[in-house]
């Protein structure tokens, strides 16, 4: 073979694709998945709730799968990968943080937009969110939020540093 030719590769079939797709998110929506249900376990612990809604069951496990999936879209993006090299703890806190403030930005905007459908007027839609809203809660889930990112970063990070074989071998013994 020349230099320039090129290599023929067999077609991948799209049943491969989608299976390397859903193993490549499954760690994560299943880590998002459980994270989310103990947000919505504990904030119907603390708020002395009698039942949890099973149809919440349903967006939590949407939610999860839109989080893995984004993240791990995301994580190709050059800007949050510029601490490839240094310790692990300043590419940790940098990915934290802007996936919190993503998460931020769309439950502002989540929690924002039944107002902005009923005023139909931006600042209106505002000002009565800013005073509807149980900022505790609000804040406390945002809490949670960036501790379940946190952890995930650091064990994703650790992952990709010393492979997952290893990792594997570690954690789990085989």
């Amino acid at each position: 073979m020349s230099e320039h030719s090129v290599e023929m590769r067999e077609p991948v079939s799209v049943y491969q694709r989608m299976k390397a797709e859903v193993l490549s998110v499954f760690p994560a929506v299943v880590f998002f998945f459980l994270a989310l249900n103990l947000i919505n376990i504990s904030d119907a612990l603390m708020f002395h709730k009698q039942q949890i809604a099973v149809e919440r069951e349903l967006h939590l496990l949407i939610g999860a799968a839109v989080a893995g999936k984004v993240l791990t879209a995301v994580d190709l993006l050059p800007f949050l990968n510029v601490f490839r090299g240094r310790p692990l703890i300043y590419a940790t806190l940098w990915k934290t943080s802007i996936y919190s403030l993503g998460v931020l930005l769309y439950r502002y905007c989540d929690r924002l937009a039944p107002f902005i459908f009923q005023y139909k007027e931006l600042g209106v839609a505002i000002q009565q969110w800013i005073l509807r809203e149980d900022w505790y809660r609000f804040w406390g889930v945002q809490l949670w939020v960036f501790l379940i990112l946190l952890v995930y970063v650091a064990a994703k990070e650790t992952i990709e540093e010393i492979g997952g074989t290893r990792m594997r071998r570690l954690f789990f013994g085989f």
